[in-house]
């Protein structure tokens, strides 16, 4: 199972988020590590919410995005006191999907901490190729 990490500076006053472009075939579970730290230092994260969000365009409204993960349903917070955390995509989110073609969309994650400050500490563009196998498992 592929596995990406990845670290972000963003700081709540900053616009600025990590961009990161993500690869997968249709069907596949992957999963990544995210680390949330401000000046080297990590983020707490303790008792905070996360939202996972791909679209196929950046303007596509939020009932349309084609994946959507929060805590507790996709995304794990593996150490709040650490910033760790780990989004998981697995096989039934993306293998009913028409791809014609290998097709290229939009994703951020968002954070809400306990004062209800709300920042976009990633974002990027997650490619997903066709897949061969259309069944799961022999």
């Amino acid at each position: 199972m592929p596995r990406q990490d990845f670290f972000t500076d963003s700081r709540p006053d900053d616009t600025r988020s990590k961009v990161s472009n993500l690869k997968m075939y249709r069907g596949d579970t992957m999963s990544f590590k995210l680390y949330l730290k401000v000046d080297d230092c990590p983020v707490d994260v303790t008792n905070g919410t996360f939202w996972f969000t791909v679209k196929p365009n950046i303007t596509t409204n939020d009932d349309e995005a084609i994946i959507i993960k929060t805590t507790g349903d996709g995304i794990t917070i593996l150490n709040p006191t650490l910033g760790q955390l780990l989004v998981t995509l697995s096989p039934g989110d993306t293998n009913t999907l028409y791809l014609p073609e290998t097709t290229t969309f939009y994703w951020d994650l968002q954070y809400q901490d306990i004062n209800g400050i709300v920042q976009t500490v990633f974002i990027g563009r997650l490619t997903i190729m066709q897949d061969v196998t259309r069944a799961i498992g022999p």
